[in-house]
């Protein structure tokens, strides 16, 4: 094999989706759903990478109003880059929560999500001004 292969090997997307890429997918899909549920053009529900930390890459939950200006990250995720699962999903600054497969992941999200005062600030944000 020549160098040229070698390399085209190593950037080259692995033939199955990696439990990291099934974790993060998910957490998008959740965000996806959410801004179709709020149902207005200003709002974005985003996942933006953060940095790497023990626990994992970082990803924040955010949402995002365009006019006015206004963001909002509501949690964070750690997607472990090797394995993907656990993932650790920090809801408040001393809640962290282990989620093993994308099913409980979906659930522990959903759940954070409705809680009152969350669910308060997903409304206020997709409020009109």
């Amino acid at each position: 094999m020549n160098l040229s292969q070698k390399l085209k090997n190593i950037v080259a997307p692995p033939a199955a989706q990696s439990q990291y890429d099934q974790a993060l997918e998910q957490v998008r899909v959740i965000a996806k759903e959410l801004q179709a549920a709020l149902n207005q053009p200003q709002v974005l529900v985003q996942v933006v990478p953060g940095h790497t930390v023990n626990m994992g890459q970082q990803f924040r939950f955010v949402l995002r109003r365009t006019n006015p200006d206004f963001s909002d990250t509501l949690f964070r995720c750690y997607i472990r880059p090797i394995d993907g699962f656990p993932v650790t999903l920090s809801l408040y600054e001393d809640e962290n929560v282990q989620c093993a497969n994308q099913s409980e992941l979906e659930d522990k999200i959903v759940e954070f999500l409705a809680r009152a005062p969350i669910a308060e600030r997903i409304r206020s944000v997709g409020a009109s001004p």
